[in-house]
Order: structure tokens, then C-alpha cells, then sequence
């Protein structure tokens, strides 16, 4: 039983709240998968491979067979052309339900289609440069349950931004560049860079838990759709201890803005309520992250200590408003405040063992 928002310190007079879930499911089920594939030289420079894989769920009812294709020409000089195309089954996993939404509804199969395509550089002492593009098509997508203010949430289902996005389709695609390099004799350098768009296409949005209508594009972006991403990882190894660097950035998500607005409660008074202005209709800030690790290793033992976000940035993963009351309590005059949700610095040490 949820009796009040979380995110407002005010009663709902909407009558919103209590929200009261009981439900109990099981199911049970099993699951087949088979992947067969070869490979031929067909000529000295040129490789194919051909495959399928087949699929079958009994507590979903699907039997799936999608085929795979791959081709590598060696060009010379350590440089390898690569590009591939395959079908690729999404079953639902038995775990997969939102019991406390629909009772534990199983859909179909989804369906990803894609294309890449890539070229390879290798060099002396082991560097390595890649690029590569990719295409991929989503079709016959699940229905799925989303909180549109993006920030983490214990109780995701309770909250009132919870909707159901009833997908058409989905595209990905996007270029991607990936180089490794021996710095020096006992420092690694891996570094990582892509440019990407990641859209779907809406045919229905359900609010959950609230009766005020969504306001969305059919064609928009998906939540975790990012332009650019680029990573760094800086490793130098001494002895049986090793020192990591690592950088994080992508630029920034998809986010929700609200606004006030004068609604009608269940009495007929005039109310000041919090309302989504679009879904994904604004863009948070860019994500920067640097973390830093030194670990030491024996010869059944290992222990690491870990620096996280030592930049102290502030990566804001959804806004969160609320009202606040002014002149006496009155809600005459409103104001919205934002929460960001930030990965402060933190130390960890932990020991692991392998036999």
C-alpha cells in the first residue's frame, strides 16, 4: 500500500492516492537452444560463415529459427575487412514479468534484425585499431513498463511516473572506433569512441498510475540514447601490482521536464499540479566519470582499493521536482525544485580467492 507520492510532501487530493497492489504468480516452463554454423576458406584472402541458431520457449509458445551470416577478406599488411548480417531472438524470460502492473503477461518473441560492417589495422607490438558501423532494426517489440523521470527508485511500481510504452519499432545505428596500444614496456592504453542514434517508434503510452495524458512523439528517441560516448583506460603493470585509470563520458540522455499546472480535484476546487511537459523532450547534462584502482595480486589472493568519480562531477541521471509552500502555506505561489542524483567519491577494498 502506497499512500502518498513519495516525491510530495503535500496529501494528493487528486485522489491519485492510496495505491494498494496485491498479487501473487507462478509459472513454470522450459527452455531449448540450438546454434549450428561452419566456416570455409573459400579463397586465400576470403572467409565465410553461415549459421542459424533455433529457439524454443514452451511457457511462451515460441519456436524461432534465425539465420547468421559473416565474411572476413584478409586485405594485406595486417588489414582485415569484416561484415556480418543476422536474425536475432529476443524470448522473454520466465523471471521477465511485471507481476505487480499485469500479473505476469508472456508476449512473443521481439525480433533484431542487423547489418555491421568493419575494418581492422593491426600493428607491431600488439596495437590494434578497429571501425566499425552497425545497423540495427527492432520489430515485434514487447510492451514495456518505464518511469519516465529516469532517477533510481526503490519501488519503480508505486510511483506515479510509471507508464506502459507500447512500441511499433526501435533503430539503432551508429559508427564506432576502438584503438589498443602498449604505451610503453609496462603501460596499456585502450582507448573508445562512438556516434550513435537510438530512436523507436511509440504507437501507445498507458499512464499507469496517474490519469493526466502523456505528451509524446510517435518517433523518439529511446532512454538511453546517446550521441557521443568515448572511453580511456590507462593500465601500468609492476610486478604483481597494477594501476588502472579509467575515463567515462557520454553525452547526455533523454530527460522529462514538468511543469505547474491549475487542474480540478475530486471536490471541483482549483489545484496546483506537477505535469510532464514531453516525454523525452528535453536532454540531461553530459556523464563524466573518472575512476582510479591499484590492485595487488598473489597467487591464490587478490586485493584492489578503488577511487570512484575522483572529479567529484555531478551526472544527473533524471530530474525530480516538488512543490514547496510559500506566503503562510499557501499554494498561491509554487516553485518546482530539481534533484540530481550524483556518484560521489567512495574506497572499497575487497579480497577475492580462486582454487
Amino acid at each position: 500500500i502506497v499512500n502518498q507520492d513519495p516525491n510530495d510532501p503535500f496529501v494528493d487530493k487528486l485522489g491519485v492516492y492510496p495505491l494498494t497492489t496485491n498479487t501473487r504468480f507462478e509459472k513454470n516452463g522450459s527452455r531449448l537452444g540450438l546454434y549450428l554454423s561452419n566456416r570455409w576458406r573459400v579463397a586465400k584472402p576470403l572467409t565465410l560463415e553461415l549459421g542459424g541458431r533455433y529457439d524454443r520457449a514452451s511457457y511462451t509458445g515460441d519456436r524461432d529459427f534465425s539465420p547468421r551470416t559473416a565474411a572476413a577478406l584478409d586485405l594485406g599488411h595486417g588489414r582485415t575487412l569484416r561484415a556480418g548480417w543476422g536474425r536475432y531472438r529476443q524470448i522473454q524470460g520466465i523471471d521477465e514479468v511485471a507481476a505487480l502492473n499485469d500479473g505476469g503477461r508472456f508476449f512473443k518473441s521481439e525480433l533484431s534484425q542487423q547489418w555491421t560492417a568493419g575494418l581492422e589495422q593491426t600493428f607491431s607490438r600488439g596495437s590494434l585499431f578497429r571501425i566499425e558501423a552497425y545497423w540495427k532494426e527492432g520489430s515485434n517489440l514487447r510492451p514495456v513498463y518505464r518511469n519516465w523521470k529516469g532517477t533510481p527508485d526503490t519501488f519503480p511500481e508505486a510511483n506515479e511516473d510509471r507508464i506502459l510504452v507500447i512500441p511499433r519499432d526501435s533503430l539503432a545505428k551508429g559508427v564506432e572506433l576502438y584503438f589498443t596500444r602498449a604505451v610503453a614496456k609496462r603501460l596499456t592504453m585502450n582507448a573508445s569512441y562512438a556516434l550513435s542514434i537510438a530512436r523507436e517508434q511509440v504507437d501507445r503510452i498507458v499512464n499507469i498510475n496517474a490519469s493526466f495524458p502523456i505528451h509524446f512523439d510517435s518517433r523518439q528517441p529511446g532512454p538511453q540514447d546517446q550521441r557521443h560516448a568515448a572511453h580511456l583506460d590507462l593500465t601500468y603493470r609492476l610486478s604483481s601490482w597494477s594501476i588502472n585509470g579509467s575515463l567515462a563520458y557520454h553525452s547526455g540522455w533523454p530527460g522529462t521536464l514538468e511543469r505547474l499546472e491549475t487542474v480540478i480535484d475530486s471536490a471541483g476546487d482549483p489545484e496546483s499540479a506537477l505535469r510532464p511537459v514531453k516525454l523525452y523532450g528535453a536532454r540531461l547534462p553530459s556523464y563524466f566519470r573518472f575512476d582510479a584502482r591499484a590492485t595487488r595480486k598473489w597467487k591464490k589472493w587478490q586485493a584492489f582499493m578503488e577511487l570512484v568519480n575522483l572529479t567529484n562531477h555531478k551526472n544527473v541521471f533524471g530530474y525530480d521536482y516538488f512543490r514547496i509552500r510559500e506566503n503562510g502555506g499557501r499554494i498561491g505561489l509554487t516553485r518546482n525544485d530539481e534533484k540530481w542524483f550524483t556518484i560521489l567519491p567512495s574506497i572499497g577494498v575487497s579480497w577475492s580467492n580462486s582454487f
